[in-house]
């Protein structure tokens, strides 16, 4: 049902922004409200804040979100909004302001977060050498890159690589890699095949997961 209202919410928003103005406005909304999300996750940091992996001995914020994907998904959809909203016509900028969300993001210490940044930073670097237009403005990209490794050069200079393996140190444990999720998304991929049609489409609703 997730997945069925997020298509329809999409599809809607489709509808609904018919010029780019109007794209614009949506997008420059979504990067304000990821700024406010950062913001959360910085002060979280520095004054402490929901650490949701504190039994890891470890030091993360999700600032004031309940949970750390929710708030570094926010902060990575408004990072590589703000590269869209300025690479034409203040490139250095947005940049800046990507990288900006982008370390927000990844301070929460989401794995989630972290690989799909890492799969969005493969596609910029794929889209800049084969994808992108000869006369296309492709410095931002350029910069975007150069920007994360050094971002990524100072995090590992200034606090080291211990967070990192703690968080990423079940990956090895077989059927409890991914905090268990190993184990329970085939228990589930298995359920969902034995369902019928209806049920399939349609779920089987949260009292039946109980």
């Amino acid at each position: 049902l997730q997945l069925a209202y997020w298509a329809f919410y999409w599809i809607v928003a489709l509808v609904v922004c018919r010029s780019r103005e109007y794209c614009r406005a949506v997008l420059t909304g979504i990067v304000a409200g990821a700024l406010v999300a950062a913001l959360s996750i910085y002060i979280g940091l520095v004054g402490g804040g929901l650490n949701p992996y504190n039994y890891q001995g470890v030091l993360a914020s999700s600032g004031w979100f309940h949970t750390s994907k929710e708030v570094a998904g926010t902060t990575l959809v408004g990072a590589f909004s703000a590269l869209y909203l300025g690479h034409r016509t203040r490139p250095r900028a947005s940049v800046v302001l990507a990288v900006l969300l982008v370390a927000a993001s990844l301070s929460t210490l989401a794995r989630a977060a972290a690989l799909g940044c890492a799969l969005a930073l493969l596609w910029i670097a794929l889209w800049r050498l084969f994808l992108a237009p000869p006369r296309s403005n492709r410095s931002w990209a350029l910069n975007m890159l150069g920007m994360m490794t050094l971002f990524v050069l100072a995090f590992v200079c200034v606090r080291g690589t211990y967070d990192i393996e703690r968080r990423w140190s079940d990956v090895a444990e077989g059927k409890q890699a991914g905090s268990g999720r190993a184990t329970f998304w085939p228990a589930a991929i298995k359920a969902y095949s034995e369902l019928d049609i209806p049920r399939m489409a349609y779920g089987i609703g949260y009292d039946a997961m109980l």
